[in-house]
């Protein structure tokens, strides 16, 4: 088991790092920047990736696994920048939707193997006898919660900051800091319920018409936790897509 300020310690320089390399995202539409953003968040994941595999089984063995796929992937990658580096180099990414999906379903996969990885270190194995369990318990976490609600203000700070007001995300904020699954003290649960309920609400009233369903969903499979936690788990994995495309997008679109 690893301290749990070690863990936050660890986590915290996570989360600076996925936020610096999304604003890194934002402040630029050139596909070699881009190429960097996706070869950041692949490295991010792939250490993850090879945290769990050591987690999962100690050895000298899985660690050099996971020392060996990330090398494999630095060199590959790196090498194949250096092909294309020249044509790129003066290119703008045009489809800049497409490119901040990618990017905002990379960033919640980084997220979701943080929790799996932080949980493992925390609790060990245990907990994740079963791959249904593992999912449960690598989403419905402190570990990914957390550090993806302080992601989600850092990113929304930094466009208000800049004077880019996005009314319609600033709910989602709320319900990520108010998860009814990671706990299961009735105290927590029904007051996290009853705020998520809350914010979804102000998000339906502050939305267009997408985000009114998405804010509906979840209000929906928030009151729903008692039954089955995951469809609340996969709709809030699906609104954190959202949120993190969004934000790149809208972000990139005020860069002249």
């Amino acid at each position: 088991m690893v301290s749990l300020i070690i863990l936050s310690v660890l986590a915290s320089i996570m989360v600076m790092a996925i936020i610096a390399t999304l604003i890194f995202a934002i402040n630029g539409r050139s596909y070699t920047r881009v190429f960097f953003v996706y070869f950041i968040l692949g490295m991010m994941m792939l250490m993850l990736v090879g945290a769990v595999l050591y987690l999962l089984s100690p050895s000298q063995e899985s660690l050099e696994i996971a020392f060996g796929i990330n090398m494999i992937y630095m060199i590959i990658v790196l090498a194949y920048y250096f092909m294309i580096a020249e044509d790129i180099s003066n290119r703008v990414i045009n489809n800049l939707k497409l490119h901040s999906v990618a990017l905002g379903i990379l960033v919640v996969i980084n997220e979701i193997l943080m929790g799996t990885t932080f949980t493992l270190a925390q609790y060990g194995r245990g907990l994740f006898t079963t791959a249904l369990s593992s999912v449960y318990y690598s989403v419905n976490s402190l570990w990914f919660f957390y550090p993806m609600m302080v992601e989600m203000l850092g990113l929304y700070l930094y466009h208000f900051i800049r004077g880019d007001i996005f009314k319609n995300l600033f709910a989602l904020i709320g319900v990520a800091t108010f998860p009814p699954t990671i706990f299961s003290f009735y105290e927590w649960v029904y007051t996290s319920i009853g705020f998520s309920v809350i914010f979804s609400l102000i998000g339906i009233l502050n939305s267009d018409k997408t985000w009114k369903i998405i804010y509906g969903l979840l209000a929906s499979t928030t009151l729903l936790v008692f039954i089955s936690p995951y469809p609340y788990d996969a709709m809030v994995i699906i609104s954190m897509i959202f949120y993190y495309s969004k934000t790149i997008t809208l972000g990139a679109k005020t860069i002249s």
